[in-house]
């Protein structure tokens, strides 16, 4: 079996609804892998913290994984 890895990133927070017209799920690291837990097929290799490198968000987190 070939392993295979994605990469995602999402706000940091609990929101989830619309922003700005478009839908967003904001997760933190416990929450994020609980959702993880139902997904079928995949596994969580590894979860961290990260900042938002873009000018004037650098307070923005993001959870990766």
């Amino acid at each position: 079996m070939d392993i295979r890895y994605i990469y995602t990133s999402f706000k940091y927070g609990t929101f989830e609804g619309e922003r700005n017209g478009s839908y967003f799920t904001d997760f933190t690291e416990e929450t994020f892998r609980e959702f993880e837990k139902g997904l079928s097929g995949l596994g969580l290799e590894e979860c961290w913290i990260t900042g938002d490198a873009g000018p004037g968000r650098e307070m923005a987190e993001f959870v990766a994984a």
